[in-house]
């Protein structure tokens, strides 16, 4: 009954993400089975997912194969029909947003980027699966809102301070739900919308669109509006192909989040709290360059004539990280998961 209900709720969330478009990869499947895990007792390997994958009929799961099945003719279409409402409404790069929510694994060692040599994992290690859910917004110009962070506690003992660098909300599942995605959207989108508006010398009653992609937890468009703010969303059959923040823009945050969390944890031999995660995340997402967001919006918008800043400002390319220190590391992060 255990493993009824586990791979039950596992397809269930699967059937959720391709139905938003989104690219599920095998060992993507796999975490959400342990994040999900009810019983210590079911172990998620390769054979599991074989089993998993010929019980419900699903193909082999790998990036380039879903690159290969989008509906690029969708794409063209709807790139037809972006422009159609950008001619229409005259929006500027910096009317046009784009949110997205993804799970971060706040204090997980990755193996990709921190074993060393030869290794293709980081032996006796003990996996920490806690997790938070980062919503990120930034339009096509550069302009990066708060960070939303959902956590599983409404007050969690680390969280001391009264003032913080994002937006918390607490859901005991870490879910995204259509409340706090509309209190997001009338309470903080906004309000930092029509500063930025004030910044940029426009009227604060200008327009302003948010591209969303189709999720259970999204309200309908036509409950977020605000004014001349309004919402649109994007095909389910596109949205892996061109929505802006899975462009690059949530991989370059993780990279950066991925970067501090190491620094934290190797220089400072201190136990790593959800506080520190929060931070940690505010400070990625700070880092994350205007360049690369307006970069990011190219294959949605490839007409519009976006400055190259690359000569003043780097992309991220990613973290070395010295074999030696990789124990010393591991051994923090396992105190912490106790």
């Amino acid at each position: 009954k255990v493993k009824h209900l586990l791979n039950v709720l596992s397809f269930k969330w699967f059937s959720a993400k391709r139905s938003e478009g989104k690219p599920i990869t095998g060992p993507v499947l796999v975490e959400k089975a342990n994040q999900i895990n009810i019983s210590e007792s079911c172990v998620f390997s390769e054979g599991w997912l074989r089993n998993f994958k010929d019980r419900h009929g699903i193909r082999k799961l790998d990036i380039s194969g879903e690159q290969k099945s989008a509906n690029h003719v969708a794409t063209e279409e709807y790139s037809a029909i972006f422009e159609q409402l950008v001619e229409e409404h005259r929006l500027s790069p910096c009317q046009v947003y784009n949110a997205d929510e993804t799970g971060l694994l706040w204090c997980c060692l990755p193996n990709s980027t921190l074993v060393g040599g030869g290794e293709k994992a980081a032996h006796g290690f003990k996996m920490n699966k806690d997790r938070i859910i980062v919503l990120v917004c930034a339009n096509a110009s550069g302009h990066k809102l708060k960070l939303l962070v959902i956590v599983k506690y409404k007050k969690p003992r680390a969280f001391k301070l009264t003032s913080l660098t994002v937006i918390y909300e607490a859901q005991g599942n870490v879910w995204m739900t259509s409340e706090i995605f509309k209190d997001w959207f009338f309470n903080h989108f906004v309000l930092a919308v029509k500063e930025n508006f004030r910044k940029e010398g426009l009227p604060e009653d200008s327009k302003a669109v948010l591209l969303l992609n189709n999720c259970q937890a999204h309200p309908p468009a036509s409950e977020l509006v605000s004014g001349n703010i309004f919402t649109t969303y994007l095909p389910p059959n596109v949205t892996s192909l061109i929505q802006p923040m899975d462009q690059g823009v949530i991989q370059n945050f993780k990279c950066f989040y991925t970067g501090t969390f190491v620094q934290n944890v190797s220089e400072f031999q201190s136990d790593f709290n959800l506080k520190d995660a929060v931070y940690a995340a505010a400070l990625a997402w700070k880092d994350v360059k205007k360049v690369t967001v307006r970069k990011c919006w190219r294959k949605l918008w490839p007409s519009i004539m976006f400055c190259d800043d690359s000569s003043d400002e780097e992309e991220f390319c990613g973290f070395n990280v010295r074999p030696k220190h990789i124990s010393n590391i591991q051994e923090i992060i396992e105190n912490v998961s106790e």
